[in-house]
This record gives C-alpha cells, structure tokens and sequence, in this order.
C-alpha cells in the first residue's frame, strides 16, 4: 500500500527548479498534463520518496512532505 501523503513540495529537479507541490495523493492517483510538461519526474520524486532516496540520478532533490495527520519530514 502507498503511503498516503497530504502534501507533498519539491525542488531542485529537472524543470522544477522552485518548490512544487502535489497535494491530496491517494493509493490511485492520475496525472494528466501535455507531453513535457512533467509527469514523470513527479512520478520519480514520488518513487524516491517511497525508495528512501535523497536523490535521483545526478540531481539533489529537495523533498519536504506530510502525511496524513503528521508533520512535514
């Protein structure tokens, strides 16, 4: 089962070089957006964080989240 996190900011890879934020994730989640746009790197910084990784290939991203009913790790 996929942790459930209520919010979820990141910065520092690919294109995302200001924080971005994913809120309200579930167990299904969709991303619908044009092509290039950035669905999978969230896809990737979702993946590191359920991974444990600090980083994903050459980039150091920066991940700060909160779960349901708990504090920003």
């Amino acid at each position: 089962m996929f942790p459930e996190y209520e919010v979820l900011k990141f910065k520092n890879y690919k294109s995302f070089e200001d924080y971005s934020y994913i809120s309200s994730l579930k167990n299904i989640n969709v991303f619908i957006g044009k092509n290039n746009c950035g669905k999978s790197s969230c896809i990737d910084v979702l993946q590191s964080l359920v991974d444990n990784k600090i980083s994903i290939g050459n980039a150091k991203v920066q991940i700060d989240y909160r779960m349901k009913d708990k504090d920003y790790g």
